[in-house]
């Protein structure tokens, strides 16, 4: 056999691709209409807000997409019969109700545009609905509130129907927003007016319906926790009028600072904004209660404040509800440092009611026997006559912070002294030894009447993300995350068994499992996995439809319908569920259900019925990304991907200029096995001008667990830019085809902070930066962000110093074409102020700098030709400059 010997000539250089001539302003314009051409028309229809609904002979299912002739979003329906046939996807409304109404950002009101800011929504149209079962819907489009009820056949070839507005009296109409209707009673509806709605912790509401009567005749009125009305009955027993009752938040920003920004009319709008370290804003619960007069007008109206000094001492008021039966209201509470959260039960009766509470002890509870239960209680009295009994069924305690979800659910009980909650909860800062994950507290008055009527099937389990701290110790499938996704409901031949769908969040992939808990034991009985690759999954109440949305890197999305085939239980084995340790806590047992060993694998049980919405098809230019890991120095793994130059031939490879683009901050998650269209459109549109992008989650992003993303704690801009410089030499060493010599970083917001801090740490490695809507002064940005990962500025004023681009200035370069600031004037996130600081400080430094301005733009650039005049003039500058 033959064998090479070196001979100590010198290996020859990668050359580096040149380009053969520049292109000018307008050619680059054209590159940017013809990538978002082609990408678009691999954007398919993909179902969002998923509600079942079950009609005569089978079921309809409704979701919200896209019209086919452009970015407007409306209702949908598809029908699936007990045969399991698949109707076509339909619009539920007429076609001349899309014609009436408008579809323009520029049109819509400043309170619809902040709305759509906040939520991250860039399409237009209806953004969300609230729906009351059978087929009761309301919606805000275009300022006004508008409802309709669904009354077409299952399987027919109907119309549609036609939305009705629903009219006020006010002469001056005034926008309306997050319309609800009372759960028990469609035709009684509240919605928001008059008022700004912001929101920190992924909360969109302020006000909560009873989910039924707090008093339905006289007699039960006695024993009623929450008594308003005054009505005259004849007698015991006696007909009262219905009582409609809302828990709604009250917000008092009267000690918050005032910040002015520019409007669109050239004038400005004043907002009330709390920096970091300035006060808040103040919170109270309040309800209100009335009765519907034979005319039809609203009577016997009161008004109480919730007072209670859980609430007075708690700094963020994150959710707030009713139980299921309307006996108690309930609030997540928050302290101003974020590391402790409060689960509050509250007991309300009125003075003049007959039962009153003990001041002391519990009332309607029993928590479990051990370290949690209940540690604190509360009674007061307010000035309007509310007695106020208050429990705290949890407090979470974190040396990191608390990440906020949606999971809270009241198991149904006949019994008036008992309840269950499932609320998840995990050591944010766990010891090396400790088995981490989430704790699901049920409470021991879960008595034999629950479960033997079972979990309803108009009960439903809906989540936010919401990653554990357990750190994957499998290296072939990565870190994961354990999230609750959507759903629980009873088996309906097992009506003692829980059962709920389970979100794994591996790096890049979700993984859908089905558990089933034995409420009489505390036993894991039976885990499923449903699915393999990237999903996302809406299960219906009683968990016996899946609606999924499928896509890989080289995939579009597409939506199909399953089935989920039960079957009987497996004897009561606990089994390994992969991903991190979860442990439910079930009336004083704990089933884990991640135990070291164990593992019993199960083939899915998804029987397809067939596909909502059909794959979009590739363009056959369409370079496929590809995906990367890397083991850091500190020995975590860390993930990327990689949009390959047109123009390379890895046969004979050239050197190419590279961008990094980056967000790297907390709760967002770039890098993931899913294709994403026209959010990828910047990494494909440098990828067509030969530019080699690359994007990657190193320490501090989302779904690696609180120890994971708790890196940039107190030092945000310190430690980031580090992970993605070494992973970027390895990269380039390990690929060969990435130019070091010429590299640019991008982001936006915290991505754009991120790039003007990495031009001044390592000047060495990035030749350019491009920042957009860069945050410059973390004491400029708002408190409930900042202070959660940076703390107090009092106690943290060399993180703050050190944080700042400000503190930094003299180390950006002195050469021109090498620092680029994009910024939208109306920002109302990262104020224009944060880039007009820096600008001040580049000129008294002498540094040079380039400033584009988007006067009409908020935080996203929502304009069509404002996104195309931004993404041309960054092809411009980087071709001009690197």
């Amino acid at each position: 056999m033959e064998s090479e010997i070196y001979t100590g000539a010198p290996v020859p250089e990668i050359p580096r691709f040149v380009r053969t001539r520049r292109k000018t302003f307008s050619e680059l314009r054209q590159v940017v209409r013809d990538v978002r051409c082609r990408l678009y028309h691999t954007a398919c229809k993909i179902p969002a807000a998923v509600v079942f609904c079950r009609k005569q002979n089978g079921v309809r299912i409704y979701f919200l997409c896209s019209l086919a002739t452009g970015r407007e979003m409306t209702l949908h329906y598809v029908d699936v019969n007990d045969k399991d046939e698949l109707s076509t996807c339909q619009t539920l409304f007429e076609s001349k109700f899309h014609t009436t109404q408008s579809c323009s950002y520029a049109r819509s009101s400043k309170e619809e545009q902040l709305q759509l800011e906040r939520k991250r929504v860039m399409m237009c149209g209806i953004a969300a609905f609230d729906y009351v079962a059978p087929g009761h819907f309301a919606f805000s489009s275009s300022g006004s509130v508008f409802r309709c009820r669904d009354e077409l056949l299952l399987g027919g070839v109907d119309r549609g129907v036609f939305p009705e507005e629903v009219r006020n009296n006010e002469q001056n109409r005034r926008t309306r927003l997050e319309p609800q209707m009372c759960p028990f009673d469609p035709n009684v509806m509240a919605y928001i007016a008059h008022n700004d709605i912001w929101e920190e912790f992924n909360r969109f509401t302020g006000f909560w319906w009873a989910p039924c009567p707090t008093t339905d005749s006289c007699a039960a009125r006695s024993a009623s926790p929450l008594r308003t009305g005054t009505g005259s009955p004849a007698g015991r027993g006696a007909k009262c009028p219905t009582r409609y009752s809302i828990l709604y938040e009250v917000v008092d920003e009267s000690d918050v600072e005032i910040v002015e920004l520019p409007s669109a009319t050239g004038g400005v709008e004043e907002y009330h904004f709390p920096r970091a370290g300035t006060p808040n804003a103040k919170s109270s619960l309040r309800l209100v209660s009335f009765s519907i007069g034979p005319d039809g007008t609203f009577v016997d109206i009161s008004y109480a404040q919730i007072s209670n000094p859980f609430i007075d001492a708690a700094e963020y008021v994150l959710r707030a509800g009713w139980t299921p039966d309307a006996r108690h209201v309930w609030a997540q509470l928050l302290n101003r440092q974020q590391d402790t959260l409060k689960l509050l039960l509250i007991w309300v009766q009125r003075k003049s009611d007959e039962e009153v509470p003990p001041a002391s002890g519990t009332y309607g509870i029993s928590m479990m026997e051990t370290e949690s239960k209940v540690s604190e209680f509360s009674a007061d009295i307010s000035d309007d006559g509310l007695i106020t009994n208050a429990a705290v069924l949890l407090e979470e305690k974190s040396s990191v912070w608390i990440n906020v979800h949606d999971v809270l659910h009241f198991l149904p009980s006949d019994s008036s002294s008992s309840l269950g909650v499932v609320f998840p909860t995990r050591d944010a800062a766990p010891s090396p030894t400790s088995d981490v994950g989430i704790d699901v507290p049920l409470c021991d008055a879960v008595d034999d009447a629950v479960m033997e009527n079972g979990l309803g099937n108009d009960h439903y389990w809906n989540s936010i993300p919401n990653p554990t701290p357990a750190e994957d110790q499998h290296q072939d499938r990565g870190d994961c995350v354990q999230q609750p996704n959507h759903h629980r409901g009873a088996s309906p031949s097992a009506p003692r068994i829980l059962e709920f769908v389970w979100a794994s969040e591996m790096t890049g992939f979700r993984h859908l499992y089905l558990y089933r808990i034995d409420l009489a034991t505390g036993v894991c009985i039976e885990r499923r996995p449903l699915t393999s690759g990237d999903w996302e999954a809406f299960v219906s109440p009683e968990c016996s439809l899946v609606v999924t949305i499928e896509s890989h890197l080289a995939q579009p999305p597409f939506a199909r319908l399953y089935r989920l085939v039960t079957c009987e239980d497996n004897g009561g084995n606990t089994v390994h569920c992969p991903g991190g340790d979860v442990d439910i806590m079930l009336k004083q047992k704990s089933v884990n259900l991640a135990s070291p060993g164990g593992l019993r694998r199960y083939m899915p049980q998804l029987k397809l019925i067939g596909n909502l919405m059909e794959p979009a098809s590739v363009d056959e230019r369409y370079r496929v990304p590809e995906l990367f890991r890397h083991q850091l120095s500190s020995g975590d793994t860390v993930y990327g991907v990689i949009f390959k130059p047109r123009s390379l031939d890895e046969s004979r490879p050239h050197k190419f200029p590279t961008v990094l683009t980056i967000y790297g901050g907390p709760e967002v998650q770039l890098v993931t096995n899913s294709f994403k269209g026209m959010r990828h459109l910047r990494q494909h549109l440098l990828s067509s001008e030969d530019f080699c992008v690359v994007t990657m989650d190193c320490r501090g992003s989302r779904n690696r667990g609180v120890a994971f993303e708790s890196h940039l704690k107190g030092r945000m801009g310190q430690v980031e830019i580090q992970d993605q410089v070494e992973v970027l030499q390895w990269l380039a060493e390990d690929r060969g085809y990435m130019d070091m010599s010429r590299v640019a970083i991008h982001g936006w917001s915290y991505g754009g902070y991120l790039s003007l801090m990495a031009l001044t740490q390592r000047p060495d490695i990035f030749k350019l930066a491009v920042a957009g809507a860069p945050v410059t002064q973390w004491n400029l940005y708002d408190t409930g962000y900042t202070e959660r990962y940076m703390g107090l500025p009092e106690t943290n004023r060399e993180g703050y110093h050190r944080g700042s681009v400000l503190s930094h200035v003299t180390q950006f370069p002195d050469e021109e074409g090498r620092l680029m600031l994009i910024h939208g004037l109306m920002d109302e996130n990262v104020h224009f102020a944060h880039t007009t600081s820096l600008i001040q400080a580049l000129v008294k430094a002498g540094k040079p700098y380039r400033l584009q301005v988007y006067p009409q733009e908020r935080h996203s650039l929502r304009h069509l030709a404002t996104s195309e005049h931004y993404e041309t003039t960054l092809l411009s500058f980087l071709q001009d400059n690197l």
